[in-house]
């Protein structure tokens, strides 16, 4: 039996939004582990408070207002237009491990799209070739293929061929940039389909789940709080979105300075599990 339209994009959002989306994010704690480690996180409470304020302060001002960009970008074919976007989203990132995970999880959903839709160029996969993405990712932090002066923005360019958007001129095609996780992510919605609002809930739930499965591990917490706090706040998604959806480009911005500091300590903490 056929697979309609709707269902079809359904079941391509569920696999997107899965923890299982082998871009390896599970191996960010986005300065958590700092927070655990000098006592800033305790307990449950704690992880809701750090997690929440995220929510409103930082996704829902940042990621989700500059994900309807990318995609209305996308859906219009105006590369320009996306490319100006990734840019900004990645100056917003405040520390070098937060552009990390930005660029590494987006660098590995690019890779993974190029070998789902079958159509992106072979070199775009760099020394990934013939392995598992998951593996390659694991590897990231030495392997020269995700570094920011290997990788062209023409990756963003054969994915908005198989959108069927024109290609970028040859003096961008040229040019040396870091792809952020939320581009790609946008762009690979628009190609499946899937509408802004439940590609929001989509990429805002990936993020809460691996934050909570960070925190299970740090805190630790059980598997029955992780459970809760997931529900817990779920009302700050929808909050999120939906003040996101209020905001114009010249408002994108945030400022957490604790955040921040958690993950700049981070990358001189003496013993870590996580890359961020």
């Amino acid at each position: 039996m056929a697979i309609a339209t709707t269902e079809a994009s359904l079941l391509r959002l569920l696999q997107l939004s899965s923890v299982s989306l082998p871009v390896g994010g599970y191996a960010f704690s986005q300065g958590m582990e700092y927070a655990v480690d000098h006592g800033w996180i305790r307990n449950k409470t704690d992880v809701f408070d750090w997690l929440n304020t995220q929510l409103q302060q930082s996704l829902a001002r940042v990621d989700l207002p500059l994900l309807r960009f990318c995609m209305a970008a996308a859906k219009a074919s105006n590369t320009t237009k996306l490319i100006e976007l990734n840019d900004l989203l990645l100056a917003c990132r405040e520390t070098k491990e937060l552009r990390l995970t930005d660029t590494a999880m987006g660098q590995a959903l690019l890779s993974l799209m190029g070998r789902l839709f079958g159509q992106l160029p072979e070199q775009l996969l760099g020394q990934a070739k013939g392995e598992e993405v998951s593996d390659s990712i694991s590897y990231s932090m030495s392997n020269s293929s995700f570094s920011a002066s290997s990788h062209s923005l023409s990756n963003l360019s054969s994915v908005n061929t198989l959108l069927e958007q024109k290609a970028l001129e040859q003096k961008i095609l040229e040019q040396q940039e870091e792809v952020s996780f939320v581009t790609v992510f946008a762009v690979a919605a628009t190609r499946w389909h899937i509408d802004l609002h439940s590609a929001a809930l989509g990429f805002t739930w990936s993020w809460l789940e691996n934050q909570v499965a960070a925190a299970t591990k740090l805190v630790p917490l059980g598997q029955t709080q992780a459970q809760e706090l997931l529900g817990e706040l779920q009302v700050s998604i929808t909050d999120a979105i939906h003040f996101s959806h209020t905001l114009t480009e010249d408002e994108v911005g945030a400022g957490l300075p604790a955040l921040a500091i958690a993950s700049a300590l981070h990358e001189t903490q003496y013993s870590r599990l996580f890359r961020s």
